[in-house]
């Protein structure tokens, strides 16, 4: 028994490390990538221009500035590409990734994934959350994470919390509750564990539960 819960906490430790790194090493694979084609579509014709204004031997410059030009080039683009987005508005956008992107095998799950991370990481709403609590939600015993949004009173000064329940791992939907203060227990985590922890369906998280 002993030797069945030792396996089972080193394979927990696999699953968060592989649930941490892939995002992370997906992320720098695509950006490499496009690094190595805009260093690629680089013309000899311009490297030729470039060079006499490094005093570098002709390996070094050849093999660096190429690839630091590509670099510059996907910052420009991707920065290109939001202001291109924000111009056009958001629906154009959304009808590609829709029927494009979505209905690719294997890259949609990955697509989906990396933005899912990327937007609750960068979201402002994230800065409208105050602290990480816990309640009970569905029902009583079954306890659900939540972020307390706000506070207010009722008519007989009794005190709430307004939490958001998102939902798990596709944090995009979730449910606002308006909970008695002393109904709510209070968690240590912080804003970024406990959206780590519900976009990982729970994998990322500490072996207490906060309960």
């Amino acid at each position: 028994m002993k030797d069945l819960n030792v396996n089972k906490k080193k394979n927990r430790f696999f699953i968060k490390g592989l649930v941490f790194i892939l995002p992370v090493f997906l992320t720098c694979w695509i950006i490499s990538k496009i690094i190595v084609f805009m260093s690629s579509i680089i013309p000899n014709n311009f490297l030729d221009i470039i060079l006499p204004v490094f005093s570098l031997p002709e390996e070094f410059s050849v093999q660096y500035i190429r690839i630091g030009l590509g670099f510059f080039m996907t910052v420009i683009c991707l920065y290109l590409i939001g202001i291109l987005i924000s111009l056009i508005g958001k629906k154009f956008f959304n009808s590609i990734e829709r029927n494009i992107f979505y209905n690719i095998p294997i890259f949609s799950t990955i697509y989906k994934t990396i933005k899912q991370i990327v937007e609750s990481v960068s979201s402002p709403n994230r800065n409208s959350f105050k602290k990480v609590v816990m309640v009970e939600f569905p029902r009583k015993d079954v306890w659900t994470m939540g972020f307390v949004t706000g506070e207010s009173k009722d008519k007989n000064n009794i005190e709430y919390y307004h939490v958001i329940v998102p939902t798990t791992p596709n944090p995009t939907s979730a449910f606002l509750l308006f909970i008695r203060k002393i109904e709510v227990k209070e968690t240590s985590l912080t804003i970024d564990e406990g959206i780590k922890t519900i976009i990982s369906g729970g994998v990322l998280t500490s072996e207490f539960n906060q309960l």
